[in-house]
C-alpha cells in the first residue's frame, strides 16, 4: 500500500481576503507546476449536509449524490473565473497545483465550475 503524505506547500498562508472571508495567499514566489497541496476529503451523500458545510462542499466526480469535504486549506480557496491553481482527486486525496507562476501577495483561486478530474481513484 503506497502512503502518501498530507502535504501544504511552505510558500501560502491563510489571510483576509477581498474576494471573500479568508482566502489563501502566497507569502512566497511559487513555480509554475508546483504542487499548492495534498489534503484528505471525507465523502458524504448530498442530502445529509447542511446549509453551512454545503457552502465548502467539492463535487465528488465518481458519484452523483455524493460531495466530498476537504480538509486542510482546500475548502479556504476562493473562486475565479481566472484561477492560478486547479485540482484533481488522486486517491484519498485532492491535489491542488498551481497553473501559473504565482507572485508573492497573490491570492490563489481556483475555478468552481470546472472539472474535477480523477487520478488513480
Amino acid at each position: 500500500m503506497l502512503l502518501i503524505m498530507v502535504f501544504i506547500h511552505p510558500h501560502i498562508e491563510v489571510k483576509k481576503s477581498n474576494i471573500h472571508g479568508l482566502g489563501v495567499f502566497a507569502n512566497n514566489e511559487i513555480k509554475y507546476g508546483e504542487i499548492i497541496e495534498r489534503c484528505h476529503y471525507s465523502i458524504l451523500e448530498k442530502n445529509t449536509i447542511d446549509k453551512v458545510l454545503w457552502r465548502y462542499a467539492f463535487p465528488y466526480p465518481k458519484n452523483g449524490d455524493k460531495t466530498s469535504v476537504v480538509w486542510g486549506y482546500g475548502s479556504i480557496y476562493n473562486h475565479s473565473q481566472n484561477p492560478n491553481i486547479e485540482y484533481y482527486y488522486e486517491g484519498d486525496m485532492i491535489v491542488f497545483k498551481s497553473l501559473t507562476k504565482i507572485m508573492e501577495g497573490e491570492e490563489l483561486v481556483h475555478n468552481y465550475n470546472e472539472g474535477h478530474p480523477i487520478k488513480n481513484i
